[in-house]
């Protein structure tokens, strides 16, 4: 069950090749929980899952319809996320600065908790309206490894944004 597939090529790069499924400690990872907990919720034996239903998961968890879609794969060192957002979503001139809405479905949290967060931490911009409200990428990785060292994880988290609608979250297991 745990063979490898090859995946698609990515920039002319070859693309790591992934797990055909994805096993529960990424799963973990991915809702800032423990992997006992996540066992939990199966038979407490299931140590993989397949990747469409951890998409169709995240998917669902985006808080406004039709925002976006996510694509994951996992590999012997990393998990990787990409989130793809369409133009409903404010995107900043600069790609180092991330909608809030973004960063809520990366964190798992409502706007209004990123909102308040990176305020008491001085991580919330707005642009020159006011009207939309950005985090910067630097603040969102510092508060998931946080949140993710909370549970006993430790990793390397690598944010690139293609200041195009599209995010990818690669998250480097330290063993």
């Amino acid at each position: 069950m745990n063979r490898k597939i090859v995946y698609r090529e990515q920039d002319n790069k070859p693309f790591h090749p992934k797990f055909a499924q994805l096993p529960i400690k990424d799963l973990a990872i991915l809702n800032f929980t423990t992997e006992n907990e996540v066992r939990r919720f199966y038979t407490g034996e299931l140590e993989w899952i397949p990747y469409s239903v951890v998409e169709l998961m995240l998917d669902t968890r985006i808080q406004a319809r039709n925002l976006g879609i996510h694509k994951i794969s996992s590999d012997e060192e990393a998990f990787y996320i990409l989130y793809q957002y369409f133009t409903e979503i404010p995107i900043a001139d600069n790609p180092r600065f991330l909608h809030i809405t973004v960063a809520a479905d990366i964190l798992n949290l409502t706007e209004q908790h990123i909102i308040r967060k990176a305020k008491e931490e001085n991580g919330l911009y707005a642009d020159q309206d006011g009207e939309n409200y950005f985090i910067d990428s630097q603040w969102l990785i510092k508060t998931y490894n946080d949140t993710i060292r909370n549970l006993g994880i430790e990793a390397d988290i690598r944010l690139a944004n293609n200041g195009k609608g599209q995010v990818e979250l690669t998250i480097k297991r330290k063993l």
